[in-house]
């Protein structure tokens, strides 16, 4: 991504003060168009067999006796199951069966079904395979939509089958359809087939079969595949789990399913046994060796992405294959082996994934669902099927999943990723399966199993993950996750499900006032609400926060928007509220007793605290030391400063002393309780982390140091160390982010030079007049501007998994930007379209952002300095005045470069006001 940055600012840089054409922003630089187009092809092999049966039937020829399907107990060897296949398709062609025709073979899972399927095939026409225990109205649907000329079924459906036909007889969509009874054993009667010769003309562009997926619309999808992109799918082997001979293969999955036919024709295609599950499915696992199932159904054993619980659960023991690929694509068109601990992705694409082999044209009689792009990156003008899954190419040229665009929704004016909530959930070490939906159009849904895991502590983790609008107002735990026939969560029958939330007495005075305005102002029963009852449960979002503040000030009850947005159940929202008089000015903030209390018992033994103040936390520091609560090594800063051998260890515990003395910031640590993260200022500046070790090298001890990190619970969230390296001696100052900026650094570390050098230190003001500024500000105008600027943004898949990459990351080395241009060419730049330089280069992170979301409209965070917002000597203070606030660029292809940059400046003044 920083090369592609390269390529844009270059792009910029060669662009800036001329009329040009702004498509141009969005090539690709040579380098990534090399990644793109090695990643997404898989390696070239000709097909060995024209049609997708021909594998079975020379198979049948060379190895007659080897057993070819089984079920409950009764097997079929190759031979016998091409001779019943010969005889039915000789029925089937006295029938008027013929290329060109479409014929639904209805059936539960039986020794018929694949019989039926290889028979359609050699009549040169092409099936539908489809429950026979779907509801009749679903199955009339497909039969009408796909045309079918016959139906093939066994004689326990006859009935329901013959009904469906009679009424689509008068169908403009569908032809008369012959019901064609039980087939194979008692039930069918053999007929001479000798007549049969299966001269068709069908070839490996004719269509082999058609699969019915859910569909986005509502309605079932039919998809279309071609012999050549099933003959390709079934003859590539993966390496790991190569079908061979012998080998005996669960027929598993949902009969209607893409992936069953994948199942049947893999197997059956190099020899191995098909096995159909049974009743019992745990006893037809024990005489199988390959299963194939949805996470979801695997973890009820022990297509949906697969959790690293699950994972770990299973690769120690199994061969895991993870793999992925749309009905469209022929169901299957990446696979990888899945390894404990490891990062998943759903791995390389197969043979011939490029070619057309594997698209067809269009979804048929569905224009509205036609998704078949020109492909772009295919040397040969094949298609390219827009699946709706987001995804990234890793640095191995796997590919990752992040989710599903038809899994994004809005809610309260948020795109929310469903699969990103519940991929927060599943990040909990106890879930198993999770899910998330929208209820009532109001409030999130999480689901989770097993049903024992906390819902509090789920809650907490899942609230350290994802933004507050993200997170669940209401959490259901379920002994067994639904399923639907294709064995992925049913999240219709979740949304069918009634949620019962327990309902908590209120137990404070605090509690019963909230829970007063939170009635008043969302009009609601106060008995509906209980200690543990979410404020966006009740139908609340960010715009009714502003009215419950409003409200709980006139109630005398002190609550910012943000603390009740960050702690919407009522009682952290009554535990962060006080009371307190309105003043104009910003106010030092009151905490209640009882979050006072509550530090007092938890922490003033563990961190010997004798004359001390707890104060709240700012939403930086808040994100900080929860990342350190994660990872302790985060946000930590080593200062190593080369001090005089003159210095000893008690010459430097003297300026450390007086460092720590006289700047507050530095006696601050963090603690956790019920109502969330604080900051506490210890009066004294007892028991410090000064200590004097001795290191074969500077590096040697970096490295530990950083390991050490800092932890909720150390006495000082900074500490000093002398370290004698050989002929050198350091001065190792370690901060953690939480206290400090850049401004604020550069001020402790000179004010230690000065202590060091035995000269008096300058007071500074207190950090603590930031935190009454953050906390007094007006939320509704500050909300209001940011709504109102990022309108309309539609956000990105791009980071939306929430894992990252830090496993291929060496953090001990700086990541560097070789630009192709000088600084000396930005400044120019810059200076032609009448920006800063800072501001030149943020336009430059969007086109670069720009090509990777293949959005026109881009977000992304900047870091604002804040040193001159309106409190007494701001400019003084120590401490982290920065923030992150949202930077937005628009590209407009009709327009010109120079607007871009002039909205931006125009926009600024704005965002300074409000960070």
């Amino acid at each position: 991504m920083l090369a592609e940055f390269d390529f844009a600012m270059t792009q910029l840089c060669d662009m800036a003060g001329r009329e040009c054409d702004l498509s141009t922003l969005m090539e690709l630089s040579p380098a990534q168009t090399h990644i793109i187009e090695a990643a997404s092809f898989g390696p070239q092999s000709p097909l060995p067999y024209e049609l997708l049966h021909h594998a079975f039937e020379d198979r049948a020829l060379r190895d007659c006796d080897l057993s070819a399907i089984e079920f409950e107990g009764v097997g079929v060897s190759y031979g016998a199951l091409n001779g019943e296949a010969n005889d039915l398709a000789y029925s089937l062609r006295k029938n008027g069966v013929r290329y060109g025709c479409r014929v639904a073979v209805i059936m539960d899972r039986c020794l018929e079904f694949p019989l039926s399927l290889l028979a359609v095939l050699k009549t040169g026409a092409s099936y539908i395979p489809i429950d026979a225990t779907f509801p009749a109205k679903r199955i009339a649907f497909m039969l009408a939509n796909a045309n079918v000329f016959a139906i093939i079924c066994t004689a326990k459906f006859t009935r329901k089958v013959t009904i469906l036909a009679g009424t689509l007889k008068n169908d403009r969509r569908a032809n008369i359809c012959t019901v064609i009874p039980a087939v194979y054993n008692n039930s069918y009667q053999r007929t001479n087939s000798a007549d049969f010769i299966p001269d068709i003309p069908s070839h490996r562009t004719s269509e082999a079969y058609v699969v019915y997926t859910s569909g986005s619309t509502g309605t079932p999808k039919g998809v279309p595949v071609l012999h050549a992109g099933a003959v390709s799918l079934t003859s590539y082997l993966f390496e790991p789990l190569a079908y061979k001979v012998g080998m005996r293969v669960m027929q598993n999955l949902a009969i209607g399913f893409d992936w069953c036919q994948e199942e049947i024709w893999k197997t059956l295609s190099h020899g191995a046994t098909l096995v159909l599950r049974g009743d019992n499915v745990l006893a037809t696992l024990e005489h199988v060796d390959v299963l194939a199932c949805t996470p979801t159904a695997l973890s009820q054993f022990g297509g949906e992405a697969a959790p690293p619980s699950l994972v770990n659960l299973w690769a120690p023991y199994v061969q895991l294959i993870n793999t992925y690929g749309p009905s469209e694509c022929a169901s299957t068109t990446n696979s990888v082996r899945l390894l404990t601990n490891s990062s998943i992705n759903i791995g390389k694409p197969h043979y011939n994934v490029e070619y057309a082999c594997h698209l067809d044209t269009s979804i048929f009689q569905n224009k509205q669902l036609n998704v078949f792009l020109p492909d772009p990156y295919s040397p040969n003008g094949g298609n390219m099927y827009q699946s709706g899954d987001y995804g990234i190419i890793t640095p191995s040229q796997d590919y990752k999943l992040l989710g599903r665009k038809d899994n994004q929704v809005k809610l309260k004016g948020y795109r929310i990723e469903l699969d990103e909530v519940a991929g927060a959930m599943m990040q909990h070490p106890q879930v198993v399966t999770a899910a998330a939906i929208v209820k009532d159009k109001t409030h999130l849904i999480g689901y989770f199993t097993p049903a024992t895991v906390s819902s509090e502590e789920l809650q907490d983790m899942v609230s350290s993950l994802l933004p507050v609008y993200m997170v669940p107002a209401v959490w259901v735990g379920l002994d067994v996750m639904p399923q639907n026939t294709n064995g992925k969560t049913d999240k219709k029958a979740l949304e069918a499900l009634d949620v019962v939330v327990d309902m908590e007495a209120l137990a404070s005075e605090s509690e019963r006032r909230m829970a007063s305005v939170w009635a008043d102002v969302l009009h609601v029963d106060v008995c509906e609400i209980g200690r543990r009852t979410s404020f966006f449960a009740l139908g609340g979002d960010s715009m009714t926060a502003i009215k419950v503040v409003a409200a709980c000030k006139a109630a005398g009850l002190s609550i910012t928007t943000a603390q009740l947005l960050k702690a919407p159940v009522l009682w952290k929202a009554a535990s962060c509220s006080a009371s307190t008089a309105s003043l104009d000015t910003w106010p030092s903030i009151v905490l209640s007793q009882d979050i006072l209390a509550s530090v007092q018992d938890e922490w003033t033994t563990q961190l010997n605290l004798v004359d001390y103040t707890v104060y709240p936390v700012t939403p930086l520091q808040a994100g900080m030391v929860y990342a350190t609560v994660k990872n302790p090594t985060a946000y930590i800063m080593q200062v190593p400063l080369i001090v005089d051998a003159t210095f000893d260890t008690e010459a430097l515990s003297t300026a450390f002393s007086a460092l720590v003395e006289k700047h507050e910031i530095l006696r601050t640590t963090f603690v956790t309780s019920t109502s969330g993260i604080y900051q506490v200022i210890r009066h004294d500046a007892v028991d410090l982390p000064m200590t004097n070790i001795e290191a074969s090298n500077i590096d040697s001890y970096l490295d530990d140091d950083r390991a050490r990190g800092f932890e909720v619970g150390d006495k000082y969230f900074v500490r000093l160390t002398l370290v004698k390296c050989q002929d050198v001696q350091y001065g190792v100052f370690t901060i953690h982010h939480a206290l400090y900026d850049g401004w604020t650094l550069s001020i402790i570390v000179g004010d230690l030079i000065e202590a060091l050098q035995g000269n008096a230190l300058t007071a500074r003001p207190s950090f603590r007049r930031v935190v009454d500024y953050v906390e007094a500000q007006d939320v509704a105008a500050t909300e209001a501007f940011w709504r109102s600027y990022l309108g309309g943004y539609v956000s990105s898949p791009l980071g939306s998994s929430g894992q990252g990459y830090d496993e291929l990351l060496d953090d001990s080395e700086a990541l560097v930007i070789n630009t192709q241009v000088s600084v000396a060419d930005i400044k120019a730049a810059a200076q032609r379209v009448g920006v800063s330089p800072a501001e030149f280069n943020k336009i430059a992170w969007a086109v670069t952002l720009r090509k990777y979301t293949r959005q026109d409209d881009v977000v992304f965070g900047q870091v604002m300095a804040n040193r001159d917002i309106p409190v007494k000597d701001a400019d003084s203070i120590l401490g982290p005045l920065i923030n992150t606030v949202p930077y937005r660029v628009k590209f407009d292809e009709a327009g010109s470069l120079q607007a871009i940059f002039d909205a931006v400046q125009h926009e600024r003044g704005g965002l300074l006001a409000h960070s």
